[in-house]
């Protein structure tokens, strides 16, 4: 059966989702507190045993959208309906065999941080192919070309901290206004 697992919803965008219940013959589960330290195996399949993390966790600040059960055409279908709808929801995912064994608070946290991290790694993409451009008419240094090469081997990583990514994003760009000011 096709549901959907939200934590923290904004009560318009829980209204556009429950508007299309119909539609797409889904299940909304409301997660809250009391399922963060739970499986999302278990919220999904509504068992709610007991909880994989015992801690008392705190309240996690993310608008949740798990999408689970749809086949590629319906989600296809479903997420452009948002979208023409204006049902805004920035933090979803699809249900995969491994993240359905994760526990909600974990899952929470992991989309938080990705969600404060796309934005700069995708800024840090532009400036890589600005840098590259800059470089390959001629424009460049050696300093500009080193920095390319730094970016391209941390982008190659994959392995991204929020601190660390902000301060090779933003040393890269002084790198890169030196040299268009020049």
């Amino acid at each position: 059966m096709k549901k959907l697992l939200v934590y923290n919803m904004p009560e318009r965008e829980l209204n556009g989702l429950n508007g299309l219940k119909d539609k797409y013959e889904y299940e909304i589960i409301i997660a809250d507190m009391d399922n963060l330290g739970h499986k999302i195996s278990d919220i999904i399949d509504g068992t709610h045993g007991e909880p994989v993390n015992h801690e008392r966790l705190e309240h996690v600040d993310i608008n949740f959208l798990m999408i689970h059960g749809f086949d590629k055409s319906e989600l296809g279908a479903f997420v452009n309906e948002l979208n023409s709808n204006d049902i805004k929801l920035p933090n979803k995912c699809i249900s995969t065999p491994i993240n359905l064994d994760w526990v909600l608070y974990d899952l929470l946290l992991e989309n938080q941080e990705e969600a404060l991290l796309m934005p700069i790694i995708t800024n840090l993409f532009k400036l890589r192919t600005a840098m590259t451009k800059l470089h390959e008419s001629g424009n460049g240094s050696k300093e500009l070309e080193d920095e390319i090469n730094y970016l391209n081997e941390y982008i190659a990583r994959r392995d991204y901290e929020y601190d660390e990514l902000r301060e090779i994003f933003n040393k890269a760009a002084k790198i890169y206004n030196n040299h268009i000011e020049n």
